[in-house]
Formats: C-alpha cells, structure tokens, sequence
C-alpha cells in the first residue's frame, strides 16, 4: 500500500493530508485490523496514536472516505489540532470536493426501490445545484443509505435524525458518450452521502455496485469513478492531481 502525502505536518498545522488508494479501508475494523489507511499512516506518524478521537481506534482521523473510493483525507497529529479541526467541520468550514464520472439512467432510483420524488434537469445540473435530505440506513446489514425529505413516509421519517439535513452541491463539468463528469461538494457528510444524492437524480457513479442499478448483479464491474480529490480548511485549499 503507497501513501502520498499532500500536507506535511508544520509548526502552524500539525495535521497530514494524504491519499487513499482505492479498495482500501480507511479506518480499522478492530484493533487487530493492520490492512487499511490508517494503520499504515501510524506506522509513518505513530503520533496519531496520541489523540482520543471520536472512536478510541480511528484517533487523529478527522473523516473517513469510502473503500472503493480514492483521494484525501485529513488526519490530526495532536489532541489541540484534533479538537479545532472538528470545530471547523462542525460548523461547515471543511469542505470535502469529489469528481463522478456517472452514467445518465431514466429511473435508476426506481429500479432501486424506497427513493422520494424528485426531478433535477440537465440544465440545472450545468449551473449547479443543491440537493438536500435526511439520511437513514437501508436494506440488509443496514449496507446502503436512503434519502428522506419532509413528504417521505412517517415510517421512514421516524428512522432520521430532523435536526440534520444534508447537503450536496452537484455541478455537471461535461458529458461525452454516455459519461457524465460531476464536480460534487459537501461539508457535513453521511454514508455515501455523494453516491446517494447522484444516484437520487438518475446520474449513479459508474462502478458503483450499490447505487448503480447497472452495476449491482456485476461479479466483478468497473471500478468506482468517484475520487475525492480537493479538500479546503478554513479557507486554504489542498489539491490532488489524479
């Protein structure tokens, strides 16, 4: 497993951006779990062991990105870093940038089952739009995620916490074929919550063998065009050239 750093720690942030490599966890199962980001990060920064983070085995590790997806992720060298550092993403001043490469399917949410109305058009898409919900866990061993709005069932509302809605903000880059290139951005972040969203609007990430209704009876399809590939701190933005 290779780590690239993009951040090396300084005496004014002492935190480390670097880049997962797709079909790698980012965090550990259990402390016996050595196969994944952060265990081969510690093995470089054994000073992320140092920091109580909101799981006692993730430490320093400020946000998780998904198994098949590649890109940054942010990690705290120290318990005062840590703290600011959730501070900032509590209130929206870490915002986390991906790029979809998606296919455009006329209902995928349908085929998908237990999606809430909605209708986004290509030309807003161009301009950029926000989509917003509630989140709540869905199907076996609670795998994928759904999102729910105010007119979604009493069933499904009960499942979500009201206090939180999420946003995404989705910009169509270009189409070619039947590619659709996306630039996605959030800063408050659920589960798959960019896969979701995508997937809501009928635009699912190729390769995603969840949200893809083209994709989940493949043994073994396309890899996840989804990287997350920018991430901006209080205003300093860090870029990973992919």
């Amino acid at each position: 497993m290779n780590i690239q750093i993009i951040h090396e720690p300084n005496k004014d942030e002492n935190y480390i951006l670097a880049i997962k490599e797709r079909n790698i966890p980012t965090a550990p199962l259990d402390w016996q779990d050595k196969n994944n980001f952060l265990a081969k990060l510690i093995q470089l920064y054994p000073q992320i062991t140092n920091v109580k983070g909101r799981k006692e085995i993730e430490f320093g590790l400020i946000h998780r990105i998904d198994t098949a997806t590649q890109g940054l992720v942010l990690v705290a060298l120290d318990q005062t870093t840590y703290d600011n550092l959730i501070e900032l993403q509590a209130q929206n001043k870490i915002t986390k940038y991906y790029r979809a490469i998606s296919n455009k399917i006329d209902k995928n949410r349908d085929k998908l089952q237990a999606f809430p109305e909605i209708n986004i058009w290509e030309d807003e898409l161009k301009e950029g739009v926000d989509i917003n919900s509630y989140f709540r866990f869905y199907g076996k061993g609670r795998k994928e995620v759904r999102p729910v709005v105010e007119n979604s069932s009493q069933i499904a509302l009960k499942k979500v916490d009201k206090k939180v809605i999420y946003k995404t903000n989705i910009k169509l880059i270009e189409n070619y074929c039947d590619n659709y290139i996306f630039d996605c951005k959030i800063t408050n972040g659920f589960r798959h919550q960019v896969r979701c969203h995508l997937s809501w609007i009928n635009y699912p990430i190729v390769g995603d063998t969840l949200y893809n209704c083209q994709e989940i009876n493949k043994r073994s399809g396309n890899q996840l065009e989804f990287t997350a590939y920018k991430i901006e701190i209080d205003g300093k933005i860090f870029t990973y050239e992919f």
